[in-house]
């Protein structure tokens, strides 16, 4: 192994006849020049000092030298300098750009909120992919997001290389809403007509127990505190579950008309690099209100873990046509009961139901069906008490 600076700066290996190896030390230590005699009787010196070894030993000693060695006689070998140099600080200065630009963002802790609101939200605050770190302030960027989306309680921009992880907390806008009223005197009314089920009073006096008949808009608990409790008004604070009876039915129209795909055609074709468009293909027409375009954005990924910053953008002209169309009698009860299914849970939902009988009939223009249905539900709605 040889010493690094001769690695860097070049180096050359001497073959010289063991019994001449003393006579060649002795005219290097009168010239200064250093040498290494390395272990399989070799000589070892500096490039710079070839030329000069050379002249001084020339007819007094035979040898033979190796070629340049190390970084500098790899260089010196080396064939098409100047395209490796302008290819080697070609992909320096790709690396240092490409490495200065948001390649992708990625955003947690949101549920309400959907990512691509949160991405959109970004752009407009200049934020985006295919925009560079170094031009965006990240504190700037979180205030405007604060700032334009009340929804947002808490938002951190945190850098991993070149990707974007968007950190957010959503306000409980029910909750707020909830403390604002909780704070004021308020009545508990009914939302639905029911049978009350079952009544727990934590502040406010009811005036309806288990059992009682009540209709939407009566009171169930007031705002006031009793006698024993220093009386007065009052935040009231009860849960009161009813049993309601309700109805949800679905009509269907035999006849409709039906949607038929006349052709499809391709519309544009483009490239897009990081927020750049490039447009490959493109057919200009006019278009008839019958027809529709539909976009289809593929995006690429390394090894489905790095998304990469381009996609292929597609558009599709599709013509459509309508025809008269008729259901028949088992496709309009498959329908009816998937539609009624449909409405039936999004009614019972955070509810307990305890019955439920579904009727349906034939009718002149097609098919009804409905739910007759009962469940347990929460029904009370706070009032605000005005006191002016």
């Amino acid at each position: 192994m040889v010493r690094i600076d001769l690695f860097i700066f070049g180096y050359r290996r001497l073959k010289i006849e063991p019994e001449q190896l003393s006579l060649f030390c002795s005219l290097l230590l009168r010239a200064s020049i250093p040498s290494t005699i390395n272990n399989d009787g070799s000589i070892t010196i500096r490039e710079r000092d070839f030329e000069k070894i050379r002249k001084i030993i020339n007819g007094r000693i035979d040898f033979t030298y190796s070629e340049s060695l190390g970084i500098s006689g790899w260089w010196k070998r080396l064939e098409h300098k100047a395209v490796v140099v302008s290819s080697f600080l070609l992909s320096v200065l790709i690396v240092v750009f490409l490495s200065g630009l948001i390649w992708d963002i990625r955003v947690d802790g949101n549920e309400k909120i959907t990512d691509t609101e949160i991405i959109l939200a970004l752009r407009d605050s200049g934020f985006e992919i295919g925009g560079r770190w170094g031009g965006v302030d990240l504190s700037k960027t979180e205030t405007n997001i604060l700032d334009s989306h009340p929804e947002i309680a808490w938002i951190n921009i945190n850098r991993r290389g070149s990707v974007a992880y968007i950190s957010l907390i959503e306000k409980d806008q029910n909750n707020e809403e909830n403390i604002n009223l909780v704070n004021r005197p308020s009545n508990l009314i009914s939302t639905v007509d029911c049978v009350i089920e079952e009544i727990t009073v934590r502040q406010g006096i009811a005036v309806v127990k288990p059992g009682d008949v009540v209709k939407r808009g009566d009171i169930l608990v007031v705002g006031v505190l009793p006698e024993e409790a220093g009386g007065g008004l009052c935040p009231a604070d009860a849960s009161v579950i009813g049993r309601v009876k309700d109805t949800v039915s679905v009509q269907i129209d035999r006849e409709y008309d039906k949607k038929i795909e006349i052709q499809r055609k391709i519309y544009s074709c483009s490239l897009k690099i990081f927020n750049f468009s490039i447009n490959i293909f493109k057919r200009y027409r006019n278009l008839t209100n019958e027809c529709v375009i539909i976009e289809n954005e593929i995006k690429f990924s390394l090894f489905d873990k790095v998304s990469l910053p381009f996609s292929i953008i597609t558009a599709h002209v599709i013509e459509y046509s309508y025809e008269n169309a008729a259901y028949s009698d088992e496709q309009l009860c498959e329908i009816g009961a998937q539609r009624l299914s449909s409405l039936t849970m999004s009614r019972i939902e955070a509810a307990d139901l305890l019955k439920m009988r579904a009727t349906g009939e034939f009718t002149e223009k097609g098919y009804r069906i409905e739910n007759d249905i009962t469940f347990l539900t929460e029904i009370s709605e706070r009032v605000i008490i005005d006191t002016e």
